[in-house]
């Protein structure tokens, strides 16, 4: 196979694997036994939508106005966070900032050393999803 054809083929897998598991949020039934709400306020909620041999994809719900700190991708592989909600959502990745209200914005946050935090900056939860390579 020529190396054209190659990365073609692979970027035409990855966007069906984001495809794939993007309808899978949308008709996902809510998981039970998410993470309850912690007592100092509205938490972030993660559920497995696609765990296999090559990716790990998860949705994640942040509540209104919820905001995390910077942080290292806690599994040492790069990410994609793509914003499922039509709602706006700021994502600093380093010393780079970018908010967006387009569902299918994404966002690149790389291994550590690299540092990224997510913000809700709407009246209402946001999901997104989490793909990383394994």
């Amino acid at each position: 196979m020529k190396p054209v054809k190659a990365k073609q083929s692979i970027r035409i897998g990855v966007l069906l694997v984001i495809l794939g598991a993007s309808g899978l949020v949308f008709f996902q039934v809510r998981a039970r036994g998410q993470a309850k709400a912690a007592p100092q306020g509205p938490q972030i909620t993660q559920v497995v939508v696609l765990d296999n041999d090559n990716f790990n994809v998860r949705r994640l719900t942040f509540p209104a106005g919820f905001r995390q700190t910077l942080h290292t991708v806690a599994a040492g592989r790069d990410e994609l966070v793509i914003l499922v909600t039509a709602a706006q959502f700021e994502g600093q990745v380093d010393d780079k900032k970018i908010a967006s209200d387009k569902p299918g914005t994404i966002w690149v946050t790389p291994k550590a050393p690299s540092m990224h935090a997510f913000a809700n900056l709407s009246s209402q939860p946001i999901d997104i999803l989490v793909v990383q390579k394994k």
